[in-house]
């Protein structure tokens, strides 16, 4: 809803907030009703991927509709859930990556992975590189 854009945003680093919250905070507050089921779901993503909430299940009860709602709701604008995440964690990754010096551990946290190992495999999928590879082309 749109009064969870004015809660505050958890996390116990400080300085990343900072880097986050104002285009968060723009993002959220650029959505209105007319928004897409796409562009409120992404929305969702971005808050919720570093809780670990960034399931169906999450964004479907952040959304306040059905996990099976969100589903056939997605299929209609002819995506899947599996795949806004996926694309959501590259697009972020190679923002943090090349906009950021955040270690891999805290990216990997804030794309909603237990580890920096399991951030480098899926980044490697994604792309056929590794995230310092990036990192370092990128600078």
């Amino acid at each position: 809803s749109i009064l969870d854009a004015h809660r505050p945003f958890l996390t116990a680093n400080a300085g990343m907030w900072e880097f986050f919250e104002p285009e968060l905070r723009r993002r959220l507050n650029d959505l209105g009703d007319d928004a897409s089921l796409g562009d409120k779901v992404r929305a969702a993503l971005i808050e919720l991927l570093p809780t670990g909430s960034g399931t169906i299940q999450g964004v479907a009860k952040h959304l306040g509709i059905s996990t099976r709602t969100l589903q056939r709701r997605l299929g209609e604008e002819g995506a899947t859930f599996q795949k806004f995440l996926a694309d959501l964690r590259e697009e972020l990754a190679h923002h943090y990556l090349t906009q950021s010096s955040l270690p891999l551990t805290e990216i990997a946290f804030l794309l909603g992975y237990d580890n920096a190992n399991s951030f480098h495999r899926a980044f490697n999928q994604w792309t056929g590189r590794t995230p310092l590879g990036v990192r370092e082309a990128a600078g």
